[in-house]
């Protein structure tokens, strides 16, 4: 099992200009940004969370739509889903860890479940402050996965999300860390950043 405060830091990472960090792979399909690196032995899927309008605007997308594999998704989140699991299939190593931030957390559960569901072994998905991405199918799949842990820093909102469908869920209880922002913090989701994250997670 890769350390939660690594994953965290590559979380942070992926939201820095592709070159800022060494990644093996870095991927853009249909506005989804993955990088890609390898920890010892173990290859490392890191999804971005909202950087861009169109990030936003899938934010908001929160009616749910029924995937063959998947069950009900959230429609935003579930937008070039399909299209990264072909793209980045063939780059890893059946040794996998999926992770992500934010919007990029709940795309990490559901790459998980993608590859879950074909058949591709998964063996660590651990994400940060990522809303429900789906009902109870999403759920089962990732429960497949020999460890999925979902981080919640102090009142973060966006775990809260979306709250217009009942059946919405997260995978697992999340674990709660304790790292206060700044005073000049945004309200709202002042608690939500993955800086906050990684200092929470630090040894």
């Amino acid at each position: 099992m890769i350390h939660p405060h690594i994953l965290a830091q590559l979380c942070a990472d992926i939201y820095d200009a592709p070159d800022a960090h060494p990644w093996l792979n870095y991927w853009t399909k249909d506005d989804v940004v993955i990088g890609h690196v390898r920890v010892d032995d173990t290859d490392v899927l890191v999804l971005r969370g909202s950087v861009t309008a169109g990030d936003w605007a899938r934010d908001c997308e929160g009616w749910p739509d029924k995937h063959p594999l998947l069950g009900y998704v959230h429609a935003g989140f579930m937008e070039g889903m399909g299209d990264v699991l072909a793209e980045t299939c063939g780059a890893v190593s059946s040794n996998l860890t999926i992770t992500g931030h934010s919007l990029g957390a709940a795309r990490a559960r559901i790459l998980a479940a993608l590859y879950v569901a074909i058949g591709i072994p998964v063996n660590q998905v651990t994400v940060f402050g990522s809303p429900r991405p789906g009902v109870l199918q999403v759920s089962t799949l990732i429960q497949r996965v020999p460890v999925h842990t979902s981080y919640r820093n102090r009142e973060d909102p966006v775990p809260l999300v979306p709250g217009i469908f009942p059946e919405w869920q997260h995978p697992e209880p999340w674990i709660s860390v304790d790292s206060p922002p700044a005073d000049d913090a945004l309200e709202g989701i002042r608690d939500h950043s993955i800086h906050l994250y990684v200092k929470a997670l630090t040894p």
